[in-house]
């Protein structure tokens, strides 16, 4: 059995942040880098709270089908190894974890849509 000590912590480190796989750290965090700087110059926190509100709604949602697509899933996929080292040092079945993650997710996704409802009301509302 796997346990947290064998769990590489600099993997640990880009999982926390919301990198998976080296898609996310490199093409979302360009997007994240060129639409910060464009915001840092526009300085409207209205329209930065509607931007990161909408990207995290998004970002979010796309979690949940992937972990409902996971759950009843049999294909291994290379990067969910940190799945399977997570369920086994808590003793869990990976299809426990993604049920975790779908719920977690779910929660951060009607968060995420309430704090867009906000921006876009006081957005429309100039």
């Amino acid at each position: 059995m796997w346990a947290m000590a064998n769990f590489p912590r600099s993997r640990g480190l880009f999982i926390w942040l919301g990198i998976f796989i080296w898609g996310d750290g490199i093409v979302l965090g360009l997007f994240l880098t060129v639409g910060g700087v464009v915001l840092w110059w526009k300085n409207d926190s209205i329209v930065t709270g509607l931007f990161f509100s909408t990207y995290a709604s998004i970002r979010v949602f796309i979690e949940i089908l992937y972990n409902l697509n996971a759950q009843f899933s049999t294909t291994p996929r290379p990067w969910e190894r940190d799945i399977l080292m997570f369920a086994a040092s808590w003793h869990i079945q990976p299809v426990e974890l993604y049920v975790m993650a779908q719920i977690a997710y779910s929660a951060m996704f009607v968060s995420m849509s309430l704090v867009l409802m906000f921006y876009l009301k006081k957005y429309f509302s100039r």
